[in-house]
């Protein structure tokens, strides 16, 4: 199999790398993450929920709501261990 190299910025690198599981490349986590996004976009359009000129924005506000989930989560999980 062919590759290509690209370049990313830092902060990208990091993220992926957040993203990356013990058995994947990083072309594998690039690869999921598209699909995942795919996924999700074939799912809404279903309902009606995404489709159309607005569709991008709404799917970019679906990802920022699960980021400030996952954050905040994260967050309680931290300030619990922290008070033991």
């Amino acid at each position: 199999m062919t590759s290509t190299q690209i370049s990313i910025r830092r902060d990208v690198y990091e993220k992926l790398k957040r993203e990356k599981q013990d058995d994947e490349s990083f072309s594998d986590v690039i690869e999921r993450l598209i699909e995942k996004k795919s996924n999700v976009q074939d799912v809404l359009s279903c309902f009606g929920i995404a489709s159309g000129p607005g569709e991008e924005i709404f799917l970019d506000a679906y990802e920022e709501g699960k980021k400030m989930i996952r954050d905040n989560v994260k967050s309680r999980i931290m300030q619990s261990l922290e008070d033991e």
